[in-house]
């Protein structure tokens, strides 16, 4: 059936109701695709006025992963018994996209050498299989295959996280919500260093994964999280602005930027209707993420020109990545899903509704 969208039809209450159930199925993937290209652009090609637009995207990723998190969690996996099958779910996601362009660059390395890469050491090997320790990548810089995977492993720290902080009940989130706050602030300020402290560890960044994940879940995560996220950036702006030397910090400005663009994006964003060319869009997004710099190394390593090789190569890549690993994988992880879903002390009757509900919505 055919729904006609106009401004008499929005009254409809059935139609508002078809709408709602949408909502996990925003993929934001156009807006996803365009942060991973502020990604690509700051690394091919270097800052913007003097500000790096990559770190802004990451914020921005950083609140959607939440958001996302907050909705999958409560869909799939919301109790205790759960959590394996969330880690076995994430892994699926980052795991088999990452390998193919690490052991890309590993062969590249050994074949040809690439500046700071022709070494490949065992504990090189080890660090980038487990992402993990990519997050501490500042501290070994050679160790990295694909360098934009240090947020990965930021990002796998706050999956094992998540589902404790949603268990833990509005009380001990508050808790963790302000030492969050607080490690930020005293980033913001110098008396932490900014980099670590305010951009690439948990306990500074935490609180942007919070806010969208209120922003999906208010009634599991306080919805005044993004409220206040929103303010304390306001005010950061205004302080670098005002100030020379929060102004010269990394990354205060950016982040904070971030933090505006990002909580009002997906404040936004999950209120439209999914189409087609946004979930094309959020499916080239995390290959053009880990494509992009092996791209580079490429155009560094055989003399050619970044622009436009390094843009049109990572995508290229990023479509044929997603052809041959992603959407597999894709299909795989849904019927694990669906697969977690089934509660082995619902009755058959129960489980076939959720079945049939998993066919309706995407995961």
């Amino acid at each position: 059936m055919i729904i006609k969208l106009n401004v008499i039809s929005w009254t409809n209450p059935d139609l508002v109701a078809r709408v709602r159930r949408l909502w996990f199925k925003r993929d934001m993937g156009i807006y996803r695709l365009i942060l991973a290209l502020c990604v690509l652009y700051s690394h091919a090609f270097g800052a913007v006025f003097g500000k790096n637009i990559g770190v802004v995207a990451v914020i921005s990723f950083f609140v959607m992963s939440g958001y996302v998190m907050a909705l999958l969690v409560r869909k799939y996996y919301p109790e205790l018994i759960d959590i394996p099958s969330f880690y076995a779910d994430r892994a699926f996601r980052i795991f088999p996209h990452y390998l193919f362009y690490v052991f890309a660059v590993m062969a590249l390395a050994s074949q040809w050498g690439v500046v700071g890469l022709s070494e490949v050491a065992p504990w090189q090997v080890a660090s980038n299989l487990v992402i993990v320790p990519l997050n501490l990548y500042t501290l070994f810089p050679e160790a990295i295959y694909d360098p934009p995977s240090w947020s990965l492993g930021l990002e796998l720290t706050f999956y094992l996280a998540f589902p404790f902080v949603v268990l833990a009940g509005r009380r001990w989130q508050h808790v963790i919500f302000t030492a969050s706050v607080a490690v930020a602030v005293m980033a913001f300020l110098g008396m932490l260093d900014s980099n670590y402290g305010g951009y690439r560890l948990l306990p500074g960044t935490l609180i942007f994964f919070l806010s969208g994940a209120a922003l999906a879940t208010p009634e599991r995560i306080d919805p005044r999280y993004p409220v206040i996220v929103i303010g304390l950036a306001a005010l950061g702006l205004a302080a670098t602005l005002g100030s020379d030397r929060l102004y010269a910090m990394p990354y205060d400005f950016e982040v904070t930027v971030g933090a505006l663009i990002g909580i009002t994006a997906v404040a936004t964003l999950r209120k439209l209707p999914a189409v087609n060319v946004d979930r094309i869009a959020g499916d080239l997004s995390y290959g053009l993420f880990l494509s992009h710099f092996p791209m580079i190394f490429v155009a560094d390593t055989f003399g050619l020109e970044r622009w436009p090789f390094v843009p049109v190569a990572a995508m290229m890549s990023a479509i044929i990545s997603y052809t041959l690993i992603e959407r597999p994988v894709l299909a795989l992880r849904h019927r694990f899903r669906q697969g977690a879903h089934r509660r082995p002390n619902a009755s058959w009757r129960e489980n076939q509704v959720r079945i049939a509900a998993d066919g309706r919505e995407h995961g």
